[in-house]
């Protein structure tokens, strides 16, 4: 997983330095999508969260994964 999102960051800085304009066919993909603009630009708020624990998530994090997962269940 950490490989993957150095990638990513490569990639989004690649695809930034060349001034490259993605674009969506249909007003579906681009509201579904509309997050990997914003990782390009530097704003990945919005970018979909996984829901797994790696085998490097450390004690907090895995306190925090099973109390969300205990909000979620209790709502």
């Amino acid at each position: 997983v950490p490989k993957i999102n150095d990638a990513q960051k490569l990639a989004c800085g690649y695809t930034k330095d060349c001034h490259f304009q993605l674009s969506f066919r249909t007003p579906a993909a681009k509201e579904e999508f509309s997050w990997v603009l914003k990782m390009i630009e530097g704003y990945s708020s919005d970018k979909p969260k996984s829901e797994f624990l790696t085998s490097n998530a450390t004690r907090w994090d895995r306190f925090k994964h099973k109390a969300k997962k205990l909000k979620n269940k209790v709502t």
